[in-house]
């Protein structure tokens, strides 16, 4: 019993911090992202600045009655709330023409629930069906992903119980590096899944299954800790409760859902041409994660941003479902810098390189006919 209260404390941790909700702005090429900002009613919120320009801006609202100066390339936090529901413009007093967004506080609690948990959820979800999908392709097993979720899970309470401590290290960028040096470990777990496809023997299909198992894990810490913050930081009001696990189970359910889909989907497929899909699907996901990770350390000021090469928000928002389902899968964004795309494209390349040394290493086949 003590192990089981003592799991049931560390899973507790995040919850007792009863932070406010956290909402990220970024502000390029004298814009702000997302213009629209969507918060809970009636509840404080931390947003959190991020000026990925050069020069210094200076976020201001009449309505929020807020005012703040954030040189180039610096991040900071301005408090904002409790809201009534409504609609709360704010602009960039420096580049007022372009720098303009707006606040909308809404008590859609469940709404706003579903859509950030799903955002989350569906990453975690459809690298499980890839690589169950290779799984059930070789014939085996594919239990260990319900082991792999369960330490993720704990990792992902761990990790968000000690954010406080990680944020202030590396000066104060200790959440990007850990959300960077967290998709880094991804993309290496791929690599180390593409090398070992072409193995046999009971051996190295055993490191196969670990490898797997490790992407999955850090993709539950990854994704999972961010759930465990948002939730923290409202479920200290008993009004909010309900609409939040309600919100929380149903996105789960969809993202669980859709990952089926893609899961059978992609068994349907004969499989010659399935395992072409299936990889390359792989090595996208593993480019994706380089961008991501290329991205938390240009937020640093780790590694430099680059020109921005192109903006296809207005054909494909990142934030609907769909711009949802495409970052999730091949890495989407609607406005790439020069840097993530050269991670992206060499994570990519690098992948399937791998990929094709591994198949061609072992006559035995990674995606046998037999199912």
């Amino acid at each position: 019993m003590s192990r089981i209260a003592a799991l049931a404390a560390l899973l507790a941790a995040p919850l007792a911090l009863a932070g406010p909700p956290v909402v990220t702005l970024e502000i390029r090429d004298h814009l702000f992202y997302p213009a629209t900002v969507r918060v809970p009613a009636r509840t404080k919120v931390k947003l959190v600045v991020i000026n990925r320009d050069a020069t210094a801006e200076e976020f201001e609202s009449y309505e929020l009655n807020r005012e703040k100066i954030i040189p180039g390339g610096a991040t900071s936090v301005i408090f904002i709330g409790p809201l009534a529901p409504g609609e709360y413009p704010f602009f960039g007093e420096f580049f007022p023409r372009t720098a303009q967004g707006r606040v909308i506080a809404e008590d859609a609690m469940l709404l706003s629930t579903l859509i950030i948990v799903l955002q989350e959820i569906l990453e975690a979800a459809l690298i499980i069906s890839l690589l169950l999908v290779i799984c059930r392709s070789r014939g085996s097993s594919g239990r260990w992903t319900l082991l792999a979720v369960a330490i993720g899970t704990v990792g992902a309470a761990l990790y968000a119980s000690m954010i406080d401590e990680v944020s202030v290290l590396f000066d104060y960028t200790g959440q990007e590096i850990t959300n960077a040096l967290l998709q880094l470990g991804i993309y290496l777990c791929l690599a180390a899944t593409a090398l070992l496809l072409g193995a046999g023997g009971p051996r190295r299909e055993g490191l196969l299954r670990l490898a797997m198992a490790l992407a999955v894990g850090l993709a539950v810490v990854r994704e999972g800790f961010e759930i465990l913050l948002y939730h923290s930081g409202l479920m200290a009001r008993p009004e909010l409760v309900t609409p939040l696990l309600v919100g929380a189970a149903l996105a789960t359910g969809i993202g669980g859902s859709i990952g089926a889909l893609f899961y059978y989907g992609l068994l349907s497929v004969p499989p010659r041409p399935r395992q072409v899909i299936t990889l390359g699907l792989v090595a996208m996901f593993g480019g994706n994660m380089l961008s991501q990770a290329a991205l938390m350390l240009i937020q640093s000021d780790w590694l430099p941003g680059g020109a921005t090469l192109w903006d296809s928000s207005a054909l494909l928002a990142e934030d609907t479902l769909a711009g949802q389902l495409l970052y999730a899968l091949v890495g989407y964004e609607a406005t790439p810098s020069l840097t993530q795309a050269i991670a992206y494209v060499g994570g990519f390349i690098l992948l399937a390189g791998l990929m094709a040394a591994g198949t061609r290493s072992s006559p035995a086949n990674p995606f046998p006919a037999r199912q």
